[in-house]
């Protein structure tokens, strides 16, 4: 978004409030591979100076991708969404209990992986106010994230494959219930 808009987003990564632990995983190097990609995709517009390499990984972090922001033009009649496009949140501050637990259990490596929610569900419990402008869901298949694990009984129902399921995702999004 930046991006697209020539915009400069400056940060200050050590005034930044990261999940207990996150530090600590980080500079063990326990860093996804998705924060490579991530890292990479931006490399030509990244401009980190003297900044600690950890602060970097964690901010580039998939995981970490911070939370959800929209930006919607004013005076538009009907947003132009993919109403039933899913994607996978998955909420930060479970993350070291989950990955403890998959240590205790004796699992290296594993997806943490919740229910997919729709766009359509996740603008109805984040922005209600943008319900009345949205179109009218097509007839298809949803497409995009589908991800499950074969690790959920640890976590969660074993039928669903996910560690956490939409209504616990989308209750999680709601900041009265933010920790």
């Amino acid at each position: 978004m930046a991006s697209a808009s020539r915009a400069k987003i400056e940060l200050w990564p050590k005034d930044i409030a990261y999940i207990e632990g996150a530090k600590e995983y980080a500079q063990m190097g326990l860093i996804p591979g998705g924060a490579y990609r991530n890292r990479n995709h931006v490399a030509q517009l990244l401009e980190a100076g003297n900044t600690d390499e950890m602060y970097v990984d964690l901010l580039s972090d998939p995981q970490t991708s911070g939370g959800l922001l929209a930006a919607v033009p004013e005076g538009t009649e009907e947003l132009d969404v993919a109403l039933l496009e899913r994607h996978q949140l998955y909420p930060m501050h479970r993350l070291v209990r989950d990955v403890e637990k998959a240590w205790e259990c004796g699992i290296f490596s594993v997806n943490l992986v919740p229910e997919p929610v729709t766009v359509f569900e996740l603008v109805e419990q984040c922005f209600p106010s943008l319900v009345s402008r949205l179109p009218v869901a097509k007839e298809t298949d949803p497409y995009g994230s589908a991800r499950t694990s074969v690790y959920s009984t640890q976590y969660h129902d074993p039928d669903t494959g996910y560690i956490m399921d939409k209504e616990d995702v989308l209750a999680g999004l709601s900041p009265d219930k933010q920790p």
